[in-house]
Parts: C-alpha cells; sequence; structure tokens
C-alpha cells in the first residue's frame, strides 16, 4: 500500500481510538488478525467525528453497493445497460461558449444515459451545496470506489463561489493504487 494511505489510515485510526476508547488504545494492530477490530474502531470514530460535530451522515458502503448495483448491469435489461452505458458521444460533441457543462465528451468523461464513462469505469460525481462525493465502479473487475468531500470556506472562489470536485481527483488516485492496469483518466491541472 502507499505510504500516503497507510499514513492517512493511522492518523484515523489514531483518532478514532482517541475520540472513542482513549483508555484502550493500542499501538500495533496485525493486519490479518485485528482487521475486524480496526474497522469497527474506524466506524466508530466516524460516528463520533458526525455526533460531535453535527455532520449529516453520509454512508460510503451505500454508495458502494449501489455502484455496484447500478454499474453491474444486474438491475437493468442487457439492452438497457448497453443504452446506459453508450460512448457513442465520444468525438461528436464540442464545448459551448459560456457553459462550463457543455465540453468535448472524451474517454476521459463521456456521459452515457444517467451514467459518466471514464475509461472503462463508470460513475457518478454529484458536485454541489458544498460537497461532492463519487460512486465508482470497474464492472471487469468488480471493484467499486466512494469517497465524499466537504469543503472549507477557502475552497471557493471569492468571485463566482466556484469549486473544484476534489471527490473525482480523490478517486481516481486512488484508483490508480487499486487497479494500477486499469486505473482511470486522470484528469490534468
Amino acid at each position: 500500500m502507499d505510504m500516503i494511505l497507510v499514513k492517512i489510515f493511522a492518523t484515523a485510526l489514531a483518532l478514532s481510538e482517541v475520540t472513542t476508547a482513549p483508555q484502550a488504545v493500542k499501538t500495533h494492530f496485525d493486519p490479518v488478525q485485528d482487521r475486524a477490530e480496526v474497522v469497527q474502531i474506524l466506524r466508530d470514530g466516524c460516528a463520533h467525528m458526525r455526533q460531535a460535530f453535527d455532520i449529516e451522515s453520509i454512508n460510503l458502503d451505500d454508495l458502494i453497493a449501489t455502484a455496484r448495483g447500478i454499474g453491474s448491469g444486474k438491475l437493468l435489461t442487457p439492452e438497457s445497460y448497453a443504452t446506459f452505458t453508450t460512448t457513442d458521444l465520444r468525438g461528436k460533441t464540442s464545448a459551448v461558449p459560456g457553459c462550463p457543462a457543455c465540453f468535448e465528451q472524451s474517454i476521459g468523461y463521456t456521459y452515457g444515459l444517467g451514467v459518466v464513462i471514464s475509461g472503462d469505469w463508470l460513475l457518478q460525481d454529484p458536485l454541489f451545496s458544498g460537497e461532492s462525493a463519487v460512486e465508482a465502479y470497474l464492472p471487469s473487475q468488480d471493484v467499486a470506489i466512494a469517497v465524499a468531500v466537504t469543503y472549507q470556506p477557502a475552497a471557493f472562489d471569492t468571485t463566482t463561489g466556484a469549486y473544484s470536485n476534489q471527490a473525482d481527483q480523490l478517486w481516481r488516485e486512488i484508483a490508480v493504487k487499486v487497479v494500477p492496469d486499469n486505473p482511470p483518466p486522470i484528469k490534468k491541472g
């Protein structure tokens, strides 16, 4: 696992332990034997932080289940799934001046019929009201990734109020590590 991810998980684990069970802090976990305990500590820590800061609950497990359910095609007829995941717009569209959402459809971002297709990945990537999330699914390898991001006031452009979708960038960076043989295209800039 990439060292930065190890550091992120270690920080989250330590914070979760200290905030939920300070009397029982452990400094060593066996990656195999203690896996269930670590998962429970992280879940307890997330629940504590949501309650302490009155944060609306975002369930990443639900996002992953949704990504798999929709992305696998199990919920659709084969014909509907083919329409849903079509990449027919690639190379047939162009940018429209003054419309930030009107851009050329490409391998990096194609809108099917209800789903975004990026490389071989199927995803949804909402960005609104100061938060963003992504649920992404790679059907060929049954890999699902979900992330959610909230923003500090400094993230917003002071003139326009615009902000970038950091959840979209984050899931792509995770996917490169999880599925290095079939990562999504990485957006530049």
